[in-house]
């Protein structure tokens, strides 16, 4: 810098930021262009779309306990708490159902039980079911 008036350089935001001025001009100012709604909503309907199918997808995947098939013991016991997996359900209204009694076939193995929902007392595939974490 100059003490000459004329060879003074005006003082800038640059000079806070980088230590001179800045020599790009400025990009044109978008911040009052308004969002089409439409396209807005979309999206996020889509990214919620994208969680409910990854979470029915891995984590009620995950919480289906499948022990192999030369064990004798069956995952589900009476009064356990399970969510029950129907795709035609809205997602995250997959009903919730307590095992009132299981039902072994010949082989001992239980693939088929009766739950208590708060719609009354219904039959579900074991595969179809998902126990909750709950201890």
């Amino acid at each position: 810098m100059s003490v000459e008036p004329e060879n003074q350089e005006i003082l800038t935001p640059g000079h806070f930021l980088i230590g001179h001025s800045l020599k790009l001009l400025p990009s044109e100012d978008k911040t009052d262009i308004p969002i089409n709604r439409l396209q807005r909503y979309e999206l996020i309907q889509r990214v919620v779309q994208s969680f409910w199918k990854r979470w029915k997808n891995e984590y009620l995947t995950s919480l289906q306990q499948r022990p192999k098939w030369t064990k004798d013991k069956s995952s589900l016991e009476i009064g356990d708490l399970v969510l029950i997996k129907d795709d035609n359900a809205k997602p995250g209204e997959w009903a919730r159902g307590r095992v009132m009694e299981c039902h072994p076939g010949k082989d001992n193995v239980t693939r088929v039980v009766t739950l208590k929902t708060a719609d009354g007392i219904v039959k579900r595939a074991a595969n179809k079911l998902a126990k909750l974490p709950i201890e």
